[in-house]
Parts: C-alpha cells; structure tokens; sequence
C-alpha cells in the first residue's frame, strides 16, 4: 500500500503542474477588490409641491462618496466584466408650510443605499497604460433611511421632535451606465480610475425622488489571479 502511494505522488504532481500550467495560460482572468468614489451630483431631486395653500419642499444632499467591493472577469485581456455593489450615503429633508395654521413641520431622512452595477468594458491599445470605455446596467438598487420629524410653533416657538418609522424600498431598476477610464498594473494589482455616467427611470411613483441623470468619479484597485503582461 505504502508503494503504490509513492507510485500515485508523482502523478499527482504531475496533474497539479499541469493543471496550474493550463490556468496560467487561460484566456480568461478572474479580479476581486475595491471601488471608491464621489459623486459630482445630488443623487435626490429636489420638488415643490403646492397644495390647498401649503406648500411642500423637498431637498437633498449630494453624498459625500461612494465605495464598495467590486468582482471580475477579463476575457482574452480585451473585455471585461464587473459586478459592484456601491454604498452611497443619502440625505433629504421634507418642509411642509401650512398657509393658515402656526405650526410648520419638517423632516429629515438620512440613511443609505446600496446599488449594484453590471458593466461590460472594451480595454483598447496594449502597454503599461490602457484607455477603456463600455456600457453596463444597475441590476439592483435598495435605499433604507430613518427620519426625524420636527413641528413649530410660530408664534411660541415650541418645537416638538419625534423620530419616524424605518423606511425601506427597492429601487427604479435597470438604470443605464456608460463609463470611461484607464488602467494600468502594478505586478498584481490593477488601477482603474474612470468617470462614469448613469440614467435613472421614473417608472416607480415611490421613488420618483431619484435624479434622473447621475456623473461620478470613481478608482478601482483590484487583484487579478495572474499579471496582466502587454503583448
């Protein structure tokens, strides 16, 4: 028994040598690692809204910045393929003005969102720095917020506070994207920063807060399974 375990151990190794081998020189490589950012734009739409003499504003705060983990595939060193799960923080307020009454109330959600794009990217040129650009989809989006409403009294100036449910939704998916970057390796880790653009619908009344149009600056470090070297 004992020999034929030392029979079997060379082609063991052998079959590892090769198999490793043969991943090394697979046309597709596989990434994992993270993105950062900021957005350039509020990611909330500002309203007004007026009715029976009350008048009703709605306002937002651009985020302070974007980061999540981001995994991938690179076919024959040309495309790309990455899924993202990006972590936003959101803000708005809500003002609600009354014509005939002494009281004005307000309310204030903060809380965050979590999208998660799909994106296909062409890589062109060959060297230590490559320009690339593709399109890609949101495939899934869901913002929880927590709100804090606050009533006035005018003419006393009491003001009462009180802290409002969880609110929670998935939100107005697909959403188109369109980006645009370069890259380049450093052994194996692979830098990416890009700006890219995303269009929201309008399709979910709930929602319909969403900023239709969206630009971001974002840079990725990733890991790639094997250096990337220009041919």
């Amino acid at each position: 028994m004992r020999q034929k375990g030392f029979v079997r151990l060379p082609f063991l190794v052998l079959i590892f040598a090769h198999t490793t081998a043969a991943v090394g020189q697979s046309p597709v490589s596989f990434e994992f690692g993270i993105r950062a950012g900021v957005p350039l734009m509020k990611n909330l739409r500002p309203s007004t809204f007026t009715c029976c003499g009350a008048i009703s504003i709605s306002t937002s705060e651009k985020p302070l910045y974007t980061v999540g983990p981001t995994f991938g595939a690179i076919l024959y060193d040309r495309i790309s393929v990455q899924f993202e799960a990006l972590y936003k923080p959101v803000e708005s307020r809500f003002s609600l003005f009354p014509s005939s009454s002494t009281f004005t109330s307000s309310s204030t959600s903060r809380g965050s969102s979590w999208e998660f794009p799909l994106l296909f990217n062409y890589r062109f040129l060959r060297g230590p720095m490559r320009p690339y650009g593709g399109v890609g989809i949101v495939v899934g989006e869901m913002v929880s917020t927590v709100s804090e409403s606050q009533t006035k009294n005018s003419i006393t100036g009491t003001e009462t506070h009180s802290q409002g449910a969880d609110s929670r939704f998935f939100g107005q998916v697909p959403a188109s994207i369109v980006d645009a970057g370069f890259e380049w390796p450093i052994s194996y880790l692979i830098v990416r920063p890009e700006v890219r653009f995303s269009r929201w619908s309008h399709n979910q009344p709930n929602v319909a807060f969403r900023s239709a149009k969206q630009f971001e600056f974002l840079i990725g470090f990733s890991f790639r399974g094997f250096p990337s070297s220009p041919k």
